[in-house]
């Protein structure tokens, strides 16, 4: 008599992924944000002459690409925002958000667009842009819906500071020493407004205890810190400053930029190690996706703030200095 097979091994169930899943999405997101940024590069050598400075054409390419994105990504978050909606059912009322799984972004009684039958965002979509946003917001889940304080900064940023990013970028291709002034005053505005942006955007998270914001993955990081790799560098301009400071200025010039350059080094050495520990610890958390693509958005405006600072202060110093040789020269 033949014995029965024995029973096949027992499968344990699949153990959940801790980390993200990089699927086509997230492919093509990174793609398209590479494809704007070779177009930006490419565009730089069509419109810039061969010996163009190299600060310049950076400064060049930063521009049309912040252009590019602004109106790209964040203006195809305006249209979900606008455009994408979900129909509530006839029962649905304030009361019972919480036993639907529907996360709502605006204060109670508070309805987007003052529509109550529906709900507008991302997370309700199923076209390209609708995907691209639905995985930012597993970093910050106000990306996916209408949160006010985001939605009205983004409004700024694709209508304000877009065009603002292309007109700087028409500056720079007249010519490295025409309107030095004017360049540095419109990349100083609009460097500022971006840090700003960023920390109207996540100072109400930080402020409620970020219920939005996801710590539990390693790759959600990189999307947080696109805006926060800005405001790290908004603080060398003054630094760069204190190096130009010029024999012509007065005394109490003079000791007033003493007392500026202490005080920012004071301010330096206390934020940064701050910053490191912060930053080490958000890294330890699962930030980094969240991280990468708001850096960007620090850092680089801080470098233009650092480098405005730097020229609009030479250009009052060399001011001065002929105002000075022009007195000397009435006395005699």
């Amino acid at each position: 008599m033949r014995q029965a097979p024995p029973p096949p091994p027992v499968v344990p169930p699949p153990i959940p992924r801790s980390g993200p899943e990089i699927d086509a999405t997230t492919v093509a997101s990174l793609l398209a944000v590479l494809a704007l940024l070779g177009g930006a590069y490419g565009a730089s050598t069509k419109v810039l002459p061969k010996n163009t400075a190299l600060k310049t054409r950076v400064l060049f390419i930063w521009h049309l690409f912040d252009a590019l994105v602004h109106f790209v990504f964040e203006g195809s978050f305006l249209w979900n925002c606008f455009f994408v909606t979900y129909s509530l059912p006839t029962t649905f009322s304030a009361a019972s958000r919480n036993p639907l799984p529907i996360t709502l972004f605006t204060p109670p009684d508070v309805y987007w667009l003052g529509r109550k039958d529906l709900l507008y965002g991302a997370n309700y979509g199923t076209g390209p842009f609708s995907r691209l946003w639905q995985e930012y917001a597993k970093a910050d889940k106000r990306w996916g819906g209408t949160d006010l304080t985001v939605v009205a900064l983004e409004v700024l940023t694709v209508f304000v500071a877009g065009p603002l990013a292309c007109w700087i970028c028409y500056l720079l291709t007249k010519g490295e020493k025409k309107d030095v002034l004017k360049k540095w005053f419109w990349m100083t505005v609009l460097a500022t407004g971006e840090i700003y942006g960023g920390w109207m955007t996540f100072a109400p998270e930080w402020l409620t205890g970020s219920p939005n914001l996801d710590t539990s993955n390693w790759m959600y990081l990189s999307a947080w810190y696109r805006t926060r790799y800005m405001t790290v560098i908004s603080y060398t301009p003054i630094l760069h400053q204190t190096r130009l400071l010029p024999s012509s200025t007065s005394l109490s010039q003079q000791k007033l930029h003493v007392s500026h350059m202490r005080l920012t080094r004071v301010v330096v050495v206390r934020s940064w190690p701050e910053f490191g520990v912060l930053a080490l610890h958000k890294l330890a958390g699962g930030w980094l996706y969240l991280a990468f693509f708001n850096g960007l958005w620090v850092v680089i405006p801080g470098w233009i703030l650092y480098e405005a600072y730097a020229a609009m202060s030479s250009a009052i110093s060399q001011a001065e200095m002929v105002d000075l040789v022009s007195y000397l020269k009435k006395d005699d």
